[in-house]
């Protein structure tokens, strides 16, 4: 949210050893996790299990932090899609425990669509979903196994150049403009500099 309002710089910060910092804080969550339920805890007597899972909190917590401020401001959207299926997994989860088949159904949707749509973007800003998964964000774009040059396709047509003025005066001599956002505008951050164009153009 931070890094969202600007009050944070969206300059990646990873760091020193990231993965391994990330593997071991996986190893501990799920070896704390499984504790929770194996430590020897009796019902009526689960003050350890609780404290287990207060741990496995605050490891989560710290993963989080350290993945978030790894995150640079062109991959905030991929980031909010695998949190988005990760959501889903859990929601998932509490229905199996709940057994409640609406939130098995409902997060299985969630958690599906997430995870295509990260893979999605992954592969068109050449990203690795290893990476991903691990903290990968903010490394640069050569993240990713595949080579741009390689797919890119041959040009065809003539490259008319447009100045500041042309734009102006395609604008407003349009009935309907469209602005379709994506990763550029995002690197670039001018969705504010957009939002205030929309503006202007409605009002006139």
């Amino acid at each position: 949210c931070l890094k969202l309002h600007g009050t944070i710089a969206s300059k990646p910060r990873v760091i020193p050893y990231r993965f391994i910092f990330t593997l071991l804080l996986f190893v501990a969550m799920v070896l704390f996790g499984t504790l929770s339920f194996t430590a020897g805890q009796d019902w009526n007597d689960r003050v350890l299990g609780l404290t287990f899972i207060i741990i496995v909190a605050i490891l989560a917590s710290v993963y989080g932090v350290i993945a978030v401020m790894a995150i640079g401001g062109g991959d905030m959207p991929v980031s909010i899609s695998f949190l988005n299926a990760l959501s889903g997994m859990s929601t998932s989860a509490a229905g199996f425990m709940l057994s409640n088949e609406a939130l098995v159904v409902s997060g299985a949707f969630i958690c599906c669509s997430g995870i295509i749509l990260t893979l999605v973007m992954c592969k068109n800003m050449n990203r690795s979903i290893s990476k991903v998964l691990l903290g990968g964000f903010g490394d640069g774009g050569g993240g990713g196994s595949i080579n741009i040059e390689a797919k890119s396709e041959k040009v065809v047509g003539t490259v008319k150049e447009a100045t500041a003025w042309d734009v102006f005066e395609l604008l407003t001599n349009a009935r309907k403009v469209i602005i379709v956002p994506g990763y550029g505008m995002a690197v670039a951050k001018a969705q504010h500099a957009c939002a205030e164009l929309a503006c202007k153009l409605r009002a006139k």
